[in-house]
This record gives C-alpha cells, structure tokens and sequence, in this order.
C-alpha cells in the first residue's frame, strides 16, 4: 500500500479535544442529507456524553456510516440512531432497514478499495477501521 493511500485511510493523528456525544451526533445528524423517503429514529443518552477524541475525526467515522445505511435504502426505510452509556463505555449504534450486504463480501468489507456500490472508491470503511 502507497504512503499516500495509508494516510488518506488512517490520518488519526489525534488533536486533543472532548467532545459531548450527544451534541455531536445531533450535530452530525443535522449535516446529513436525508432523502424524503426515510425515517429517522434518534435516542440519545439522557446525561452528558462527554469523551476525549477529535471531534473531525468522529464525525467522519459516523457521517460515513450514516451515509452507507442511507445508500442502501434507496427505496427508503427507517434508520436509528442510539447513544448510551455502561459505566466504562460510550455506546453508539446505528441500524438501517437495508438490504444488508452479501455473505461472501462480509470479510473484506473494511479492506481499502473493497465496495459493492459503483463510482465508490472503497476507502470509507477502511478509514472508520483504521481511525478507531
């Protein structure tokens, strides 16, 4: 792998920054381009979120992800968003009613230039692997 393509798919260099989860994620949410023909569902943490990361890098991570659930309901359908907590851990999850992703394509879907969308370079989920 080229030193250009590893750092355009793990530039993590961390900034020193705290973010709150919700807030971010409202944030994030508001940036998204929501076609008409979804439903989106949010459950945020009923307390403070609050986390030491870069907020960029964080909200690349989801507005990749959400981008990817969003792309595979093309006919619409409902995603869900849902922040909480354990005691050590801030949970972060987000479902789309899709048609989900071949079997076979499963182990390789984070490896750079893997995709299953045309005119896609495949480097969306490698960066989210790499940057966690």
């Amino acid at each position: 792998m080229s030193k250009q393509l590893r750092k355009a798919i793990s530039d993590n260099a961390l900034e020193s920054g705290v973010i709150e989860v919700n807030q971010t994620m409202r944030k994030i949410i508001a940036q998204t381009t929501i076609p008409r023909n979804l439903r989106v569902n949010t459950q945020y943490a009923k307390h403070l979120l609050l986390v030491e990361l870069e907020e960029n890098t964080f909200s690349r991570i989801f507005s990749n992800l959400m981008n990817n659930s969003i792309e595979a309901m093309s006919r619409g359908g409902t995603l869900s968003i849902k922040v909480s907590s354990d005691i050590d851990n801030v949970i972060l999850q987000i479902k789309d009613t899709g048609l989900g992703v071949e079997k076979h394509i499963i182990p390789k879907l984070f490896q750079p230039f893997i995709t299953t969308k045309k005119g896609h370079s495949g480097l969306g989920l490698a960066f989210i692997k790499n940057a966690i």
